[in-house]
């Protein structure tokens, strides 16, 4: 899952909690800056990139 911090409706200070209740059920998390807007993807989301890319 690819998202944006403001499709969550979340504040960038309430990240850190959200962040720590997802890892308690399990998901893997990432954040990237692409063009100034931070995107968290999955373990999984990475994995299937590198089997696309080869």
């Amino acid at each position: 899952m690819i998202t944006t911090v403001e499709r969550l409706g979340r504040s960038t200070q309430n990240m850190l909690p959200f962040a720590k209740d997802l890892r308690r059920c399990g998901v893997g998390l990432r954040v990237l800056n692409l063009g100034g807007l931070p995107r968290i993807i999955t373990h999984s989301d990475i994995r299937n990139t590198r089997l696309l890319l080869g």
